[in-house]
This record gives structure tokens, sequence and C-alpha cells, in this order.
């Protein structure tokens, strides 16, 4: 049921509820479960504000698009975060913009990651 709920977060774009919520273009499960693959294998790791260790990836391409309480924000993402890797019941992904990336750190050196 959760990774369900997330898949549908993130791949139908009239679900967009409260918050911000981004949203893959294409809503076929391929494509999800593509997008979360290729960033699980290549990305890179980037420990979070809270501590947590997610992965991110970045497309040549825009993945996705972001909405603030059900308005168009951006359809500029062009990163896919996969998060709860570690949690095999609950690892999902979905796309982001580089701005939410900008203090991203370097999990090995602590360095920024992304200018």
């Amino acid at each position: 049921m959760y990774l369900r709920d997330k898949f549908e977060k993130h791949t139908i774009e009239n679900l967009v509820n409260d918050g911000v919520v981004s949203v893959y273009n294409n809503s076929d499960y391929e494509n999800y479960k593509s997008f979360t693959i290729e960033t699980f294998v290549s990305g890179a790791i980037e420990v979070d504000s809270f501590n947590r260790k997610n992965i991110v990836h970045y497309y040549e391409m825009s993945v996705g698009s972001v909405y603030n309480n059900g308005d168009f924000i951006s359809d500029r993402c062009n990163y896919v975060k996969v998060v709860k890797f570690d949690q095999i019941a609950r690892i999902h992904s979905y796309p982001t913009i580089s701005t939410d990336l900008l203090n991203v750190r370097c999990a090995e050196c602590n360095r920024r990651m992304f200018c």
C-alpha cells in the first residue's frame, strides 16, 4: 500500500495535494521503475539536513514537474532522488529540481556536491 501510494503521488498529476509535490512527466510504471533503478545504480549519495542518506542522479532532460498546493511551479525537474533505499518496503523515487540540491553534501567528505 505504501509503495503504491508513493508511485501514484509522483506519477498522477491530478493527485497533487497539499505542500510541494513533484510528478514524473510519464505516469507509466516502466518509466518510474527505470528512473528508480538507474538512479539507484548510477546516482550519488547525499546526506540531507535530517542526516538521511538518499541517492540523486542528474538527467539532461526534464523528467517531471513541481507543484505547490496543486499550483504548477516548474517543469524543470532534471534530477531524480531515491529515498529510503535501505528500507525495501519503502524505497521510492521522485523528480526534483536542482535548487533543492544546492546544499547537498557529500556523504564521504562533507563538501558541497552541486554548485
